[in-house]
């Protein structure tokens, strides 16, 4: 009985353990070679429609309050990066503010097995991902802008 509670008791903790995804940003040089892995830990903070209101910067997480959405924003370059809500049902959209025309850029999505979901190479600065056919789980979207990339985690409800 005894062994039965204590293979019981791992696997709860596996499946405790497992079911914490981490979030990390990567930062990458020219040549696709990874220099930087930074955890950020996401704050909420809510979304002001004034004129007033401030911009955030990487490690913040915005709320809207009338949709109850997440939206992550990052710099990458000169362009501001607007991916949200996060967690998503089904449409995930990503805004690229500063996007000049001819720059080249890619998204694509993998599991956390790391295959490839979605693959984009003509990106503009308003795109719609449809995740609805994929299953519920985390997936890690990545979006590289002119040689310089970020990786965030996805989370598909």
């Amino acid at each position: 009985m005894k062994k039965i509670i204590i293979i019981g008791l791992m696997l709860l903790a596996g499946l405790v353990a497992k079911s914490q995804t981490p979030h990390f940003v990567y930062t990458y040089d020219n040549n696709g070679n990874r220099i930087k892995r930074e955890f950020i830990p996401f704050r909420i903070v809510p979304v002001r429609t004034d004129s007033t209101a401030n911009t955030t910067d990487s490690a913040n997480v915005a709320t809207t309050n009338q949709a109850a959405q997440q939206q992550y924003e990052a710099m990458l370059g000169e362009q501001k990066i607007t991916v949200f809500p996060n967690p998503t049902k089904g449409e995930l959209r990503i805004d690229i503010t500063n996007f000049a025309v001819g720059s080249k850029g890619l998204v694509f999505v993998t599991d956390m097995q790391e295959r490839v979901i979605y693959k984009n190479e003509n990106i503009n600065s308003s795109n719609i991902l449809n995740l609805s056919l994929v299953t519920k789980g985390n997936y890690i979207l990545k979006i590289s802008l002119n040689n310089i990339s970020k990786e965030w985690v996805i989370i598909k409800e």
